[in-house]
């Protein structure tokens, strides 16, 4: 009988020690950011509106738009996008360099951020993970690019190639 009484309360004793550990064990969940977002530190000699274009696989566009001031300091423009779910996530990103006037434009690094996750683009990534247009060129010095008009018309765009997209997928 002792033998019985012994190992009931054993059993009592570890489903309460088994118990207590699940009411102490709630973890708390971060919250995750579902925001894309993009931020070009830049600078321009002529100021104008630039703006970030993104697309995603249902062609439903988000635009961003900064007045940039011309000045010789580096200035960050951000743009973003909420992309909870996959369809969301942005497959087309571009750049637009003003549309006013042709310009001297200085990118010293083009950031993108998802779910706790960034990547950092150099001028030195430009050929690899950046197309340009025909309204841009490459300038002479690093990370420096020359807007200008053809046919009368001043369209100047660069924008992140997919696989500089899903770097951070």
């Amino acid at each position: 009988m002792k033998k019985i009484s012994t190992i009931l309360l054993v059993i009592i004793l570890l489903g309460c020690k088994d118990e207590n550990k699940k009411d102490n064990s709630k973890e708390v969940k971060p919250e995750v950011d579902y925001n894309f977002v993009v931020e070009a530190t830049l600078k321009t000699n002529q100021a104008d509106t630039f703006q970030f274009v993104m697309k995603d696989i249902d062609l439903e566009t988000t635009i961003d738009k900064t007045v940039l001031k011309a000045q010789d300091d580096f200035q960050n423009i951000t743009g973003s996008v909420k992309a909870k779910y996959d369809f969301e996530y942005p497959t087309l990103l571009y750049l637009g360099l003003g549309y006013v006037t042709p310009k001297k434009v200085t990118i010293q690094s083009f950031k993108i951020s998802y779910m706790g996750k960034e990547h950092i683009f150099t001028p030195k990534d430009f050929e690899t993970y950046f197309s340009i247009n025909k309204y841009v060129e490459y300038g002479e010095d690093e990370g420096l690019l020359i807007t200008k008009m053809v046919d009368g018309k001043h369209i100047p765009i660069i924008g992140l190639n997919r696989a500089g997209i899903d770097l951070i997928k």
